[in-house]
């Protein structure tokens, strides 16, 4: 009779300690899943900000350029050259350069395309107003060291150099109808799909 209790007692405490890892378990996976969902929630808030944030950055950068630059470019004929001296400092992209991690988790895969490239052309026109400042540089310079000694040597390294910002005012204009391209329709993008408004609401 004793046998019967003691294995009685044991199967009893085996099938508490059943149920109760058994509820346990599902406590966890609950905790898990809500923590899941939050951190999915969470993460959304960030893409979601980070949108905005990539709107107005384009947007201010965007007005910028062509209140100052663009329409130089945009009027630039065939054998002409950007001379104008454009100093370019600091970070334009502050937005998104430091984002980089959240730009991989937007979801919509071509307005995350056409955002990256949106910025890489932005980033390209930089480099490519700065190689123009330095070929302006070198031909002023060329050009003012014939002026001083009249030597022949100097006014062909002047006349070299003007005709590389020719060559190069052609390759400026084709990158700036590029970015405005780019820029227009990732902004378009970002108001088709809402990307604004659910920021705003």
């Amino acid at each position: 009779m004793e046998i019967v209790s003691a294995i009685g007692a044991i199967f009893g405490s085996v099938i508490g300690g059943i149920i109760t890892g058994h509820y346990a378990l599902k406590s966890v996976k609950e905790a898990f899943e809500n923590q899941k969902e939050q951190s999915a929630e969470e993460d959304q808030k960030n893409v979601t900000s980070l949108l905005q944030g990539i709107y107005d950055e384009l947007e201010i950068v965007l007005d910028g350029y062509q209140r100052e630059l663009g329409p130089s470019l945009a009027s630039l004929k065939e054998g002409e050259a950007l001379m104008s001296y454009y100093p370019l400092v600091g970070d334009y992209f502050p937005v998104y350069n430091g984002n980089t991690l959240i730009i991989g988790r937007i979801q919509d895969n071509d307005l995350r395309r056409s955002i990256i490239r949106t910025y890489h052309l932005g980033r390209s026109m930089i480099d490519s107003i700065r190689l123009n400042n330095d070929l302006i540089a070198k031909y002023e310079y060329a050009h003012k060291l014939y002026e001083e000694t009249g030597q022949e040597l100097h006014h062909k390294q002047a006349v070299a150099h003007f005709s590389s910002l020719v060559s190069y005012g052609q390759t400026l204009k084709q990158g700036h109808i590029a970015l405005m391209e780019s820029c227009t329709t990732t902004l378009r993008s970002m108001n088709k799909n809402a990307v604004i408004s659910e920021v705003r609401n």
